[in-house]
């Protein structure tokens, strides 16, 4: 999951928008907030709406949370 929003940050937001990056944002999100990682949780959900609407994701820290 890490890996798959790590490249997605990288790439054009058009083409992120239409790819599974929110998806797999929102699966390690769920991952984070069940381990207590609250923090980290709202980050990658806020980045999975970013995703969605087609935005640059603006916060890479969650994808170093060390969960999953």
């Amino acid at each position: 999951f890490k890996e798959a929003i790590g490249i997605a940050q990288g790439s054009d937001p058009q083409v992120v928008k239409l790819s599974s990056a929110a998806e797999a944002a929102r699966k390690l999100a769920t991952v984070c907030r069940d381990r207590g990682l609250a923090a980290q949780a709202a980050s990658l959900f806020e980045q999975a709406d970013q995703m969605e609407r087609g935005e640059q994701a603006t916060s890479a820290r969650a994808t170093g949370a060390g969960a999953a």
